[in-house]
């Protein structure tokens, strides 16, 4: 076991099979959905059932997109770094629907070398 406390994973249907595997090997909890791609009521339902009521998401931009729309987010942490890294995408979050969602800083940190650390916390309290 790579783990002392067990990370959870949620994945979907299309998941590779031996990859979930060697997570469980190594110690993860995984769950698998049954649709190919992972909604935050996934999520939810999984961590629920552990009576788990917070969850730090990494995810890229198409999840992080979802959580959005599905009004789930109430803490974004960005790290930016002094490099400049081209990429074919363009933002951290990816919808077909355009959600604004009012955020303000609640932590900015930075470093000498230029690292800065941010926490934003939503205006607004989840309906």
């Amino acid at each position: 076991r790579d783990t002392e406390i067990p990370p959870i994973l949620v994945v979907g249907s299309a998941a590779d099979s031996a990859a979930i595997s060697a997570l469980r090997s190594a110690g993860a909890q995984v769950e698998v959905t049954d649709s190919p791609n992972v909604s935050s009521g996934d999520i939810d339902r999984a961590l629920s059932a552990r009576k788990l009521r917070r969850v730090l998401c990494e995810g890229g931009p198409s999840l992080f997109g979802q959580l959005i729309e599905d009004n789930a987010v109430d803490e974004l942490c960005i790290t930016t770094s002094p490099q400049l890294v081209g990429s074919k995408v363009g933002r951290i979050s990816l919808s077909p629907n355009a959600m604004p969602t009012s955020m303000h800083p609640a932590h900015i940190l930075g470093d000498s070398d230029g690292t800065i650390l941010t926490r934003w916390v939503r205006q607004q309290p989840r309906r």
